[in-house]
């Protein structure tokens, strides 16, 4: 009876150990680089929860599968740590996916194309908002004017920030609804460009720019739960798995999280928080772990 007893609990403790060794996720087949230094390359990884449990061959790895193992055959892929983008102002990031990316425009001519396809991509749209143009764009080194987006729409109010965005860009009818005319004034720090006439070119800079921009209509709640759904998409896809959000005001600080929540986005902070000074003000530096549908990615890896 002893005999059969001590069986029993060997057998037991042999499926708990088992069990208790066994990686929910293992890799194989691949080209993983373990980030323990420039040169460390192996072919296989084993994750157990959100930690990386074993990293080596594939045999010494597969040693770690049980019985609800996810194996997943790498293919000769290459695989690193998931990426943490340690300063990131997501939700204004995430938002301007909504808006027209001049980024890439090289000519005026460019610019004009990717605004007038994105009025008619977005015909509803009450205004039409973007960023990213380049002052080399536009010819004989002159500023931009109004005129090169009237010419491409004109029934609706555009608002353009440039790459760097100290300088904004507006259409006639921006600066119609912005009230900003031959007569408007702006005090502090920035200016209304003017041409040779007086009349406003449609040229802000630095705080000007609010003189257009404050009648932008902001982003609804609902808009901006979308829009960080879709960021949160594209931070995976990139193999970004965390990030740190530096938020100046509380204010922005619950928007943003309240958003998060809503978007039934796991919202977990690490272990460690910073404290950063800037302008004499504190700011919080808060890190995020991003999570979709599956687990947490511990590794990214190339299609």
């Amino acid at each position: 009876m002893k005999i059969v007893i001590r069986l029993a609990l060997l057998i037991v403790v042999a499926c708990y150990s088992v069990g208790a060794q066994s990686a929910d996720i293992v890799m194989l087949n691949g080209k993983v680089w373990t980030a323990e230094s420039a040169q460390k390359i192996v072919s296989a990884i084993a994750i157990k929860g959100d930690k990386v449990i074993a990293a080596g061959s594939d045999s010494e790895v597969s040693r770690l599968r049980g019985p609800q193992t996810k194996v997943v055959d790498l293919a000769g892929k290459f695989a690193m740590p998931g990426i943490n983008d340690s300063h990131v102002h997501f939700l204004g990031a995430s938002l301007t996916a909504t808006q027209v990316d001049l980024t890439s425009a090289t000519t005026l001519e460019e610019a004009q194309a990717a605004i007038r396809k994105f009025a008619a991509e977005n015909p509803n749209a009450p205004w039409i908002t973007g960023f990213g143009w380049q002052y080399a764009i536009f010819p004989n080194a002159r500023l931009p004017h109004k005129g090169d987006i009237d010419a491409v729409v004109n029934d609706r109010p555009v608002f353009l920030s440039a790459y760097d965005g100290h300088t904004g860009w507006a259409n006639s009818k921006a600066l119609e609804l912005g009230g900003v005319t031959k007569a408007t004034e702006f005090t502090g720090f920035g200016e209304i460009v003017r041409d040779g006439k007086g009349e406003p070119t449609g040229v802000f800079k630095e705080g000007a720019m609010r003189l257009v921009r404050a009648k932008v209509p902001p982003a609804t709640r609902e808009q901006q739960i979308d829009a960080l759904r879709r960021g949160f998409q594209n931070a995976l896809s990139l193999g970004i798995t965390s990030i740190q959000m530096p938020m100046a005001a509380q204010a922005k600080q619950s928007c943003t999280l309240v958003c998060l929540r809503r978007a039934n986005l796991v919202y977990e902070p690490l272990l460690r928080s910073a404290l950063v000074r800037k302008r004499r003000r504190p700011i919080l530096t808060r890190s995020l772990r991003l999570q979709g549908n599956m687990r947490r990615r511990c590794f990214a890896s190339e299609r």
